[in-house]
């Protein structure tokens, strides 16, 4: 999470990529800002847009969760899985 001027922290943004659709709409669901582009930007496309609008990127595919210290790799197949699994990272990613 990022700090306001405040000293509050904002609420984690995220960019999830194609194989992660319905982990997007419940990200939305529980109020989180999430984009879900279309199939077919690049992953240094995706990348860059995560990091040029402060949000973390979430991915299924190892290489493209490398490229950066706000790229999260869900390992997990299972909706309900992967909803626990980046809500825990994201508190260990803060704490």
């Amino acid at each position: 999470m990022t700090e306001r001027t405040d000293g509050s922290r904002a609420r984690p943004k995220f960019l999830c990529d194609a194989m992660l659709g319905s982990l997007a709409r419940w990200l939305r669901f529980f109020g989180f800002d999430t984009l879900y582009p279309p199939p077919g930007p690049e992953d240094s496309v995706l990348a860059e847009r995560a990091r040029d609008e402060d949000r973390w990127l979430l991915t299924r595919d190892r290489e493209l969760a490398s490229v950066g210290p706000r790229s999260l790799l869900v390992r997990a197949s299972a909706l309900e899985d992967q909803l626990v699994a980046q809500l825990q990272q994201m508190q260990e990613q803060v704490a």
